[in-house]
């Protein structure tokens, strides 16, 4: 059968759950200061197929970790007014958007894991950012708290 063998014309072929992560994680491998945007993007994409009731496709921790993995590494960006951005005040945004939409949504696959807390404790770990060392122990807190 050709549709099992993976060929087929695509009439009920549709990404899922797992191409939306892969491609998220390919971002997140990437060097382009465009890859966390791109990332973001897709994770959001990714809510709103499930929230229209897309049952192939939902945000994971996963998928999210990849996408903080992603905000980690970027550096901001050099605009004509300075330079705007911390990645790891994206990746600790990140991380509030997965609590609030577990609260608010029920979709529990996307309550942040100690994986989760621990990607943005090293981001902010390794930024330059004030005030960083103070907002990772309130994410450690958050995490006793738990």
């Amino acid at each position: 059968d050709e549709e099992e063998e993976g060929g087929g014309g695509g009439g009920g072929l549709r990404p899922n759950t797992y191409t939306y992560t892969y491609v998220i994680d390919a971002y997140a491998r990437s060097s382009s200061s465009k890859a966390p945007h791109a990332a973001q993007r897709l994770i959001e994409r990714m809510e709103e197929l499930r929230a229209e009731g897309d049952p192939e496709v939902r945000p994971t921790t996963r998928a999210w970790n990849s996408v903080i993995a992603a905000w980690a590494q970027w550096k901001g960006e050099e605009m004509a007014w300075g330079h705007i951005g911390s990645g790891a005040e994206r990746a600790e945004a990140c991380l509030g958007i997965m609590e609030e939409l577990a609260n608010t949504t029920g979709n529990e696959e996307v309550r942040p894991n100690s994986y989760n807390y621990n990607s943005v404790i090293s981001a902010l770990a390794n930024s330059h950012d004030e005030g960083a060392a103070s907002r990772a122990e309130k994410i450690l807190q958050r995490m006793e708290d738990l």
